[in-house]
């Protein structure tokens, strides 16, 4: 598969979970938590990536949030770094907006990663997610070129009972 820069890469198994992040303090607790109770997750690198509030249109709305969700997030880590192979969390003091903070977290991830789990701040990860995102990785329609990414969503989803079929990837 090809990442963002067109480059060839690997993606037989994600190694990091990236995770963007702005100012739900309280949501973002639960995907982190989701995250650790979700069975393999230890085996990850978790890369963390709050967008900024200065610049945005409203700066001063945000800012409160946006201090108490970077206190809730170093509190988290420091509790639970060693779930996980490593923890990177990077702050931006500019607002840089969903797409740029999102190229600028999974290419961040990607520096020492060969393939990426990429989520957003409020998506709640059941226990079996990441064991499908392996399964999927592995997919054969996986490896072709023109296939760079998936996605899952489905609160039902077994990865013990269900092989991604094509339909699925």
């Amino acid at each position: 598969g090809l990442n963002l820069e067109g480059q060839w890469r690997n993606f037989r198994v994600a190694t990091a979970i990236a995770i963007q992040a702005f100012n739900k303090a309280d949501s973002i607790l639960r995907v982190l938590d989701s995250i650790a109770r979700s069975r393999g997750s230890n085996k990850y690198h978790l890369v963390i990536l709050q967008d900024g509030c200065s610049g945005s249109v409203e700066t001063e709305k945000y800012r409160s949030a946006w201090a108490q969700t970077a206190q809730a997030l170093e509190a988290w880590i420091s509790t639970n770094a060693d779930h996980f192979v490593s923890v990177r969390f990077d702050r931006s003091e500019e607002n840089n907006g969903t797409c740029r903070t999102t190229e600028r977290l999974i290419n961040r991830a990607l520096e020492n990663s060969e393939s990426v789990i990429f989520s957003e701040d409020d998506v709640i990860f059941e226990r079996d997610a990441i064991e499908w995102f392996e399964r999927a990785l592995s997919h054969p329609m996986f490896l072709r070129p023109n296939v760079w990414a998936i996605a899952g969503e489905s609160r039902f989803f077994d990865s013990y009972r269900h092989s991604p079929s094509d339909t699925d990837v």
